[in-house]
């Protein structure tokens, strides 16, 4: 089984980044980790299919709050509508159809959360429009290296 999450990258990388698990680029985590058995052009597909008419999705950042098991995380708290609730509960669905576990279930569906963690360099801001216009795919294990991330392909929402 293959461990991925789905995310909206905030800044601009391309398929094929890596990155330590330390450094993630801005991004708003759609989906937490997840197990999977489907290699990654399988699932990539199985997505594309799901997200075929899917709008791009709008809402913005709200107020900075603390999360973690230390609550000592800096984050961005994002605005929960209705429709990033639908798009979330629509790739929770893709999953259990596949019976892929979830990592972190409480982190799903009723415990969902938008937020965006707080980088050293990056970050959003109270107000800031946030437009969910793409969902990228990363491989939390790339080549069984539990340290790096690989970004492994996004799909664009049709405008």
């Amino acid at each position: 089984m293959r461990k991925y999450t789905l995310i909206k990258l905030l800044e601009n990388k391309q398929t094929d980044y890596e990155f330590s698990w330390g450094t993630w680029p801005l991004h708003l985590t759609l989906v937490d980790d997840f197990f999977i058995d489907l290699n990654e052009p399988e699932f990539h597909k199985k997505l594309k299919e799901l997200l075929a008419g899917q709008q791009p999705v709008k809402t913005v950042a709200q107020n900075d709050d603390l999360m973690g098991p230390s609550k000592d995380t800096p984050v961005t708290i994002i605005k929960t509508t209705p429709e990033l609730m639908s798009l979330h509960n629509k790739l929770i669905g893709l999953l259990e159809k596949y019976g892929a576990p979830l990592v972190s279930p409480e982190f799903a569906q009723g415990g969902f959360r938008p937020h965006v963690t707080i980088q050293r360099k990056h970050r959003l801001h109270s107000g800031d429009k946030v437009a969910v216009d793409a969902i990228s795919i990363v491989d939390m294990q790339p080549n069984g290296d539990t340290s790096r991330r690989k970004l492994l392909g996004t799909i664009n929402l049709p405008l």
